[in-house]
């Protein structure tokens, strides 16, 4: 069902509209779209970098875990339920984990990083090549470093990117996965 209604959204707004709302979201600005002005900051970053996956990849599968009405439009964030994370995807046989968010300086630190190495070990118990992305308005310094430690510890793959770095990433990628900065 989660898929079926990707598909419809992707119907609705093209890759170019997805990119133009990311942006806004990157540059606090409202948006206009009659649609998307009635979800919050956080619950349209999550939907629409969803939506963003699926319509750059098209054979990965994408399985956003916010809950969701009956016309697929998300009404909150995904919130981490049970430890899992907020964008599920698979390519091949690689997995990847994308985890979003609107929060920035001390506060993404704080309430960030740690769920995220959670949510990632939780999810390489059912993939194999699991990698996660980590998509904010900007990545504070210490959330750098507090993922250079869990990368070092844990050798878990955490890619920070900036909101407007992920874009740039997918849409000049052949793949989804990546393990490495460059």
């Amino acid at each position: 069902e989660r898929s079926k209604f990707l598909a419809k959204w992707i119907d609705i707004y093209s890759w170019d509209k997805i990119k133009e709302e990311i942006i806004n979201l990157a540059k606090k600005r409202l948006t206009k779209d009659n649609i998307l002005k009635y979800l919050s900051s956080p619950i349209r970053l999550e939907f629409l970098v969803a939506l963003a996956v699926k319509s750059k990849f098209p054979n990965v599968r994408v399985i956003p875990n916010y809950p969701y009405d009956d016309e697929g439009l998300p009404i909150s964030t995904a919130g981490g339920v049970g430890d899992k994370g907020d964008i599920e995807c698979y390519e091949d046989i690689n997995g990847i984990l994308i985890e979003v968010t609107m929060s920035e300086g001390r506060t993404q630190t704080v309430m960030e990083v740690w769920p995220i190495a959670r949510h990632l070990e939780e999810f390489s118990k059912n993939t194999e090549n699991p990698m996660c992305y980590f998509i904010a308005p900007s990545i504070f310094r210490d959330s750098v470093r507090q993922i250079e430690f869990v990368k070092e510890k844990d050798k878990l793959a955490i890619l920070p990117k900036t909101i407007e770095e992920f874009l740039v990433h997918i849409d000049t990628k052949d793949a989804l996965y990546c393990t490495s900065e460059k």
